[in-house]
């Protein structure tokens, strides 16, 4: 077989370059209920590398409302990183609030047949119709059914109301933003801090300034997500109140402390304490339920193994040892380029605190 030299592929290279859309970077927008954040990655000769992010905040709630298309400060904010950063192809993220999960097994169908038969059984699992929904699936394995020993397909599905989808077209369309994929930003997540090809059942904690996401992943796919009335916010809110500072002043004592009980920051400590432990009984309710809880067939769920944490307030020194401790299980906080590249290889410009802001836009812009 025939080899280029250097000279002859750089040769090749220059008069028959890729096609644009090959060389596009890979664009993802994170639309929560209080701000809009987007990561951009880059391809090189060693794979996906972060380029440019941005983020701009919104009055809470506007991104969920049913008439998104017609929301002004939505709109602004994502008019003003579209022109800041020459925004045009986006992989965008859906709120999961919106959304309906559930599992169910099919017949060993072919790929182009799944479709069907899932849409077949849209209202025995979700209180919509077919026609009102949009959904996506992915495959959990393969089994056997021992009752009539045929092989069975497990299926994960996921279905949001065609009206949001419909809502959040027509206002990319309106602002000349071109939407290449929606997905709901807990799958996102998870294909960005869990570890590609890890079989393992994971608990995620998203925790967001004014709201926590909980998802249970498993085999890398979400089978369960929920959402809590509870953000950072609540803890500099209670720094303010027990220091009398200002909400500047509270999030950089929350930054610059353990949360440990210790003599120098024991003020500090009873003063997240109550709002830490409320967070941490929803995660305990939500895990008692999960390893209990019997699936659709009448099995027991995979045990979680480790509780993952991201948000920019899971950074809170002692948080995940915390939660370890007093949950008695396995708790870290998350690297979100862990399917991307090694600390060895290449350190970003983002530092890893802020980096926890934005996995839902890195998994965004993975997306082939």
């Amino acid at each position: 077989m025939s080899s280029f030299s250097q000279s002859q592929k750089i040769f090749f290279s220059e008069s028959f370059p890729p096609p644009q859309f090959l060389n596009m970077p890979r664009m993802g927008l994170d639309i929560s209920s209080h701000s809009v954040r987007f990561m951009e990655m880059q391809r090189t000769k060693n794979g996906l590398r972060p380029g440019r992010y941005g983020e701009r905040k919104i009055p809470e709630g506007a991104s969920y409302s049913e008439e998104v298309q017609t929301n002004k400060e939505l709109k602004e904010a994502l008019i003003s990183l579209k022109q800041e950063y020459k925004l045009k192809f986006v992989n965008v993220s859906l709120p999961e609030e919106k959304a309906y999960l559930f599992q169910t097994a099919l017949p060993a169908l072919n790929e182009s047949d799944i479709r069907g038969s899932i849409e077949l059984s849209l209202e025995e699992n979700v209180p919509i119709s077919g026609a009102e929904a949009v959904f996506d699936y992915s495959v959990i394995e393969e089994v056997s059914s021992k009752e009539n020993a045929k092989t069975e397909k497990g299926i994960a599905v996921s279905v949001i109301p065609r009206k949001v989808v419909e809502g959040f077209s027509e206002l990319f369309g309106s602002l000349g933003l071109v939407p290449l994929s929606f997905e709901l930003a807990a799958e996102a997540i998870a294909r960005a801090i869990v570890p590609r090809g890890d079989g393992k059942t994971y608990m995620i904690v998203n925790l967001g300034e004014k709201k926590t996401g909980i998802y249970v992943v498993c085999k890398g796919i979400v089978f369960f997500t929920t959402t809590l009335s509870f953000g950072g916010e609540a803890l500099t809110s209670g720094i303010e109140k027990l220091f009398n500072v200002s909400n500047e002043e509270a999030i950089k004592i929350k930054k610059g402390k353990d949360f440990i009980k210790t003599k120098e920051n024991m003020k500090l400590f009873f003063s997240l304490l109550n709002p830490i432990s409320s967070l941490r009984d929803e995660i305990n309710r939500l895990y008692i339920y999960w390893n209990t809880h019997k699936n659709q067939k009448g099995e027991e769920n995979p045990p979680i193994q480790k509780i993952i944490l991201c948000g920019a307030d899971s950074n809170l020194h002692g948080f995940d040892e915390y939660l370890a401790i007093t949950l008695k299980i396995e708790c870290e906080v998350a690297n979100v380029w862990t399917n991307l590249f090694s600390f060895e290889e290449y350190i970003p410009e983002l530092s890893f605190a802020d980096s926890l802001n934005y996995p839902t836009a890195i998994g965004l812009a993975m997306v082939s």
